[in-house]
């Protein structure tokens, strides 16, 4: 850990973003890839660098993959987290969102299959890492302070995510409900008054941001809405609806 180069690591993690957002997901993957062999062996850096690892394959379409390095960074995060007396808000934060990960990619593929291939235990396994991230952030606000106590940004990005996890495999009304937070959050979206935010994206594009997550919202109370009567001609425009927002 003493050789380990922190600000080269956080460069090439930063430069992976900004191409991600590029949709250079090629180049974004090969420097998520750089930055997980810098990183020293069981850190929370070592796990960010496999979930962004995760995120780049998933946008590339191999599912696989992105399975693989999502359940990579769950288990280091997992690992760190359990293994200290007093979880600290960081390590809250970064179980929360590899999980998501693990439950977006499980997501996916009950999406792809329309629901007809998944195994019960995959829904179940996709909807507790689900719920298990939410968990975390909300453990991870109440050692915040602040405007911080009550909105994380992790919290923004997930909500509409969690909201299509409940609406299709667990409880649509908590999904519905989980929507509309989705929509309330959207214009706190990389507020620069959130210190887990992106302070170095620029004001036209926190604004494209904002939309996105807006639009997000609205799409899962569309889902909940659909998914809540169990109707199934209703519940395959949910899925439909869904595979376009997650």
């Amino acid at each position: 850990m003493a050789d380990f180069n922190k600000a080269a690591f956080e460069s090439l993690m930063g430069e992976a973003v900004q191409r991600h957002r590029e949709q250079d997901y090629e180049e974004a993957l090969a420097l998520s890839r750089r930055a997980y062999d810098l990183a020293p062996a069981d850190t929370f850096e070592k796990g960010r660098a496999a979930r962004d690892t995760a995120a780049r394959y998933d946008r590339l379409g191999s599912a696989d993959a992105a399975e693989h390095w999502a359940s990579v960074a769950y288990g280091l995060h997992d690992e760190l987290l359990t293994g200290m007396e007093t979880p600290t808000r960081e390590a809250y934060r970064e179980r929360s969102v590899s999980a998501m990960y693990v439950g977006v990619v499980g997501l996916r593929r009950y999406l792809s299959a329309s629901g007809q291939n998944e195994s019960v235990h995959g829904m179940s396994t996709t909807l507790a890492t689900m719920r298990q991230g939410w968990e975390d952030i909300q453990a991870a606000k109440l050692q915040a302070g602040g405007l911080n106590r009550l909105v994380d940004q992790y919290e923004i990005n997930a909500s509409r995510r969690v909201s299509l996890a409940e609406s299709l495999l667990g409880d649509a009304k908590t999904g519905l409900a989980l929507g509309m937070r989705a929509v309330a959050l959207a214009s706190w979206s990389e507020s620069p008054k959130l210190d887990t935010a992106d302070v170095n994206i620029a004001p036209r594009e926190r604004f494209r941001m904002k939309l996105r997550v807006f639009a997000g919202g609205l799409a899962a109370v569309g889902v909940g809405i659909l998914a809540l009567p169990r109707i199934e001609s209703l519940e395959q425009k949910a899925h439909h609806l869904a595979r376009k927002v997650l």
